[in-house]
């Protein structure tokens, strides 16, 4: 599949945030390991009353601070994350640490259940092309149905998908790629 490429590995020498259970949808989630964040990737931070998605634009050697380009409100500027426990706290589109098989129905209610929420979700299109969208799900139908997305690598005046459930692909989402079983 043609849909991504293939992540560097992590950093055998750094320290990885330990992943917990998130009670509200009962799943692991893997918090941001710094040493895995890569120029381009989509990711969010959350910072006083501010929610900003952005793009990483640049991350220092040791990982200690990036700079995310806003997407959303560009006249904003940038915005500079320091800290390796602050990037831990971010949400990213694209980086997992674990890779999860799941049936299409389970990866249907993760998709509804991850409003506002950076994500990568591959799906085939209802004229039968695949498709590949880095943003955050506005809301979802009902199960197996599509959900509202906005797809942060289009223009923000016309950047509304809809991502079919019934054929999913994989999504990721915090920090874990979900995949569907054989």
């Amino acid at each position: 599949m043609a849909d991504e490429q293939e992540r560097p590995p992590l950093r055998p020498d750094a320290v990885r945030p330990r992943p917990y259970v998130d009670p509200v949808h009962d799943r692991t989630v893997h918090p941001v390991d710094p040493t895995g964040v890569r120029e381009g990737d989509i990711m969010r931070v959350i910072d006083r009353d501010r929610c900003v998605y952005g793009r990483v634009k640049r991350i220092t050697p040791d990982c200690n601070s990036l700079t995310l380009e806003n997407i959303l409100e560009p006249d904003l500027g940038d915005e500079v994350v320091n800290g390796h426990e602050k990037i831990a706290g971010m949400t990213s589109a694209d980086y997992y640490a674990e890779t999860v098989k799941v049936s299409r129905t389970l990866m249907s209610d993760i998709l509804v259940a991850v409003i506002n929420k950076p994500l990568t979700v591959f799906f085939v299109k209802q004229d039968g092309q695949e498709r590949l969208l880095r943003g955050y799900s506005m809301g979802g139908k009902v199960r197996m149905g599509r959900s509202n997305c906005v797809d942060l690598e289009c223009k923000p005046d016309d950047n509304i998908r809809q991502a079919d459930h019934r054929t999913l692909k994989y999504l990721i989402t915090g920090g874990v790629r979900y995949e569907l079983k054989p």
